[in-house]
């Protein structure tokens, strides 16, 4: 779930700035505005790259709990 939002977010962000920039750069060039340049350019690469980095930060973190976890369950249980 961590996971997504980041991703959603992250996507959210840079799609907002993409569209700023884009729009700013097309006022100054005095050109038509294409928006496709910033989903395509800006707001999808940011998101896949959001969503590789919070996947691998979920995926350590899950395991290192794991790992903690099952070290406390080995303290706990009586030795034979």
């Amino acid at each position: 779930m961590t996971t997504g939002l980041c991703t959603l977010l992250s996507f959210a962000m840079a799609l907002l700035i993409g569209i700023v920039g884009v729009a700013l750069t097309n006022l100054m060039r005095g050109g038509p505005v294409d928006m496709t340049l910033a989903y395509r350019g800006v707001g999808l690469p940011v998101a896949a790259a959001a969503l590789v980095i919070s996947l691998v930060i979920s995926l350590v973190s899950e395991i290192g709990h794991h790992r903690r976890s099952l070290r406390e369950w080995h303290q706990q249980r009586p030795a034979a």
